[in-house]
């Protein structure tokens, strides 16, 4: 079983009761075909960059979960076909998940982390001297962008 993440957006015409009902139904697709759900993160609703099906709003949920490829398949097949799905994304990650309550905590540890580099880059700019990092792109980066190539 490999780690997934998978984010959805549900329509925001629906209520709260349904939006529970749906993000109920998604997790118990996953633990039904054999995966086991890590966390479930409700964003609440938030404002589209652009309108989508004529909706400038939706309800954003982010769940974290291990499991097979047959069973991301058939959780895939079953949000595409979800009247209320607006969107949804399935993206396998290369780490372990952490919990969604750990998350928000380790956030800014990792900004703090990407601002030392640049600065040090900086300095080093100024005396002339190149530098490694200028030349390979930050760990974090490759990840992020080899996680997006994976779910195209």
């Amino acid at each position: 079983m490999n780690p997934y993440e998978v984010m959805y957006i549900i329509d925001s015409g629906a209520d709260e009761e349904t939006v529970d009902q749906l993000v109920e139904r998604f997790r118990n697709l996953v633990a039904a075909t054999g995966g086991q759900v890590i966390g479930v993160d409700k964003w609440g609703k938030r404002r589209f960059a652009y309108e989508i099906k004529g909706r400038t709003e939706g309800y954003y949920v982010v769940m974290t979960f291990k499991a097979s490829a047959e069973s991301v398949a058939e959780l895939s097949r079953v949000l595409r076909i979800t009247d209320n799905v607006v969107r949804h994304l399935v993206v396998r990650l290369r780490e372990e998940p952490k919990p969604a309550t750990e998350q928000p905590a380790a956030a800014p540890e990792a900004e703090s982390a990407g601002a030392e580099p640049a600065a040090q880059t900086d300095a080093q700019a100024s005396d002339g001297a190149a530098s490694d990092q200028e030349a390979e792109p930050a760990a974090s980066d490759v990840e992020a962008t080899e996680s997006v190539e994976t779910a195209t």
